[in-house]
């Protein structure tokens, strides 16, 4: 039950203004209340995701949206985020991740599906990553309507690129230089 959906944005909060921004322009005059009342029934989670210096991606911030305040603005409350500590010898970002200590409302609907997912997974604390292993995702089994497991795909590291030995570069084809002018002939 859901859909899933990107949307080019700097930060989740940033998500939430360009949606407002898109329906906007879209011509059809809504009040702003109505249309963070859509966002909010319809949105529950954020994954900003972003592409580094050293050219990897990573997840930098997980919010849920949380209703509307007083003032009928949406209310984002983070659950994780990535916090960029520098760059090691080797070009590559390094950084830790921090639960702030805020359980989604929607953890109860994982558990509620059969995802085994452990609250304290949630409790404020820094989560530290080092860059030299690889982080290994568990394979998960999700029951659907007929009982039947459907594990879920897992990430494999990328094939190592084939080595040619004593093959040389491709060198551009060599064309000759243009011919010149004709001179216009006199008469």
């Amino acid at each position: 039950d859901g859909s899933l959906t990107t949307l080019h944005a700097n930060t989740t909060r940033d998500v939430i203004t360009r949606m407002q921004s898109m329906i906007l322009l879209s011509g059809i005059e809504l009040p702003v209340r109505a249309i963070n009342e859509m966002i909010s029934s319809a949105i529950d989670v954020i994954v900003q995701i972003n592409r580094f210096s050293d050219g990897t991606r990573k997840i930098t911030q997980i919010s849920e949206t949380g209703g509307m305040d007083d003032e009928h603005q949406l209310i984002l409350k983070d659950v994780f985020f990535y916090n960029q500590k520098g760059i090691d010898v080797e070009g590559r970002v390094i950084g830790d991740y921090e639960a702030t200590g805020y359980v989604p409302a929607s953890y109860h609907d994982f558990v509620t599906r059969g995802l085994k997912i452990e609250e304290s997974l949630f409790d404020k604390r820094i989560i530290f990553v080092n860059p030299d292993k690889k982080v290994e995702i568990p394979v998960v089994a999700v029951k659907v309507p007929d009982n039947k497991p459907v594990p879920t795909p897992t990430l494999s590291p990328a094939p190592e690129p084939e080595v040619k030995e004593n093959v040389q570069p491709a060198q551009p084809p060599k064309t000759e230089p243009p011919a010149p002018p004709a001179k216009p002939a006199e008469g």
